[in-house]
């Protein structure tokens, strides 16, 4: 009877033991380099994809707009920017939760302000950039805020804001002279407040008061899933494989990184 129950409470435990699942991993982030996503057309940048790189045989999986990009390196390269890059971009290593969609715009004009970040809180910085269609020097350059001159640069430089408050909120442009041209870029928005923070984790520790036999099972499933790790990651290589070899028959051929 002891046997019996023993080997029924191994078969639960095992049952209530997920597999590695998309939930259960690290999601993957793309990192822009340089870091502004406003930028103008011929402007080159790089997207890193951060996450678990996995075993040496697995790939990293590239999306624009939803549609799979036949890049499988960590980095996804844009050498000339065109309008048509614009969009969201998102990743996926070896042994990770695809990322959130970062996005890209890509805009025409002599003068684009870039801003690092649109939404901040009270008390964080914030950069600003005049930057120049194909990095023409920029001189006498004025950021403006709300309307009103803020800062005058007799050479182009970033205006950094060191400690936003609310009183920064609002429209910003620059206006600078290329050679002779006396240019604008457009105007652009700025939000600083107390954007809302994502609440932290639940406790994993157990309360004083829980029964002993929860923690103990608690505890088995925690170490059968340790032994199973390997041979979790093992099923969803094979499974990644699978589901790339279906993907190749949709892949966007054209948006390689020599065809930009």
């Amino acid at each position: 009877m002891r046997k019996l129950l023993a080997t029924t409470s191994l078969s639960l435990l095992l049952l209530a033991v997920p597999c590695c699942t998309l939930a259960d991993q690290p999601k993957a982030v793309v990192v822009l380099d340089p870091p502004w996503d406003h930028i103008l057309e011929k402007d080159r940048v790089e997207l890193m994809c951060q996450g678990p790189p996995g075993p040496k045989d697995y790939f990293t999986q590239w999306w624009f707009n939803s549609s799979a990009l036949a890049q499988q390196t960590s980095s996804y390269v844009i050498t000339a920017a065109r309008i048509q890059d614009s969009g969201d971009y998102s990743c996926q290593t070896g042994l990770s939760a695809p990322s959130d969609p970062q996005q890209l715009q890509v805009h025409k004009g002599w003068l684009l302000l870039q801003a690092l970040p649109w939404k901040v809180r009270v008390g964080d910085p914030i950069r600003l950039r005049c930057h120049s269609w194909t990095n023409r020097l920029v001189t006498k350059v004025v950021y403006y805020h709300n309307g009103t001159g803020r800062r005058y640069f007799h050479i182009n430089e970033e205006l950094n804001i060191s400690a936003a408050v609310p009183a920064d909120s609002g429209s910003y442009f620059c206006r600078g002279l290329i050679g002779r041209l006396n240019e604008s870029s457009a105007t652009v928005h700025i939000l600083v407040g107390d954007l809302s923070i994502p609440s932290p984790s639940p406790s994993t520790s157990f309360p004083s008061s829980a029964p002993w036999y929860r923690i103990a099972i608690s505890l088995a499933a925690g170490f059968l899933f340790t032994l199973n790790t390997g041979l979790c990651f093992s099923v969803w290589s094979d499974l990644r494989r699978l589901l790339r070899a279906k993907q190749t028959e949709h892949v966007l051929w054209n948006r390689e990184p020599q065809d930009k």
